[in-house]
């Protein structure tokens, strides 16, 4: 899977705002508090949702509060579009002639157990090795203070 792209829509301090990667080595940087991390959530909390509605949900705003995430996995091309606040989620899959293979809408709630909860994670195995969050967060994706070398924090 190569990531490509993590569009945010009233995401903890981003209004709106779009983030491109390349292939190979993508660095982000930038000042304290500039949302570094909060971008790096991004991508779990599109593929898994969040329980706490409120964690990325801009301060006085009661629109919604969306995220995207588009990637690549062999010659397919998958953009996920979750609403945080409503868990309403949309995966279209296509081919490298952008032609449509497979698409998918419904409510994928983090604790939910519906058949459209099963119907989507289905799908998604098909591009992600693993399926749930704690999971990913524990063997994929390395959150910020949470990895370790030579036993030092």
């Amino acid at each position: 899977m190569i990531l490509r792209q993590v569009d945010l829509k009233r995401f903890g301090k981003f209004d709106e705002r779009s983030f491109e990667f390349r292939r190979g080595l993508n660095i982000v940087i930038g000042p304290n508090e500039a949302g570094k991390s909060t971008l790096m959530e991004a991508v779990p909390a599109a593929l898994f949702g969040v329980r706490d509605k409120d964690r990325f949900k801009k301060w006085g705003r009661a629109a919604d509060c969306q995220v995207a995430i588009a990637f690549e996995s062999g010659d397919r091309f998958v953009r996920i579009e979750r609403n945080l606040l409503t868990d309403r989620v949309r995966l279209k899959e296509t081919d490298d002639l952008y032609q449509v293979l497979y698409e998918f809408e419904g409510k994928v709630s983090p604790l939910g157990r519906s058949a459209e909860r099963l119907e989507y994670f289905s799908r998604l195995a098909q591009f992600i090795p693993v399926i749930e969050n704690d999971l990913f967060r524990a063997s994929v994706f390395f959150g910020q203070g949470r990895l370790e070398l030579d036993g030092k924090s």
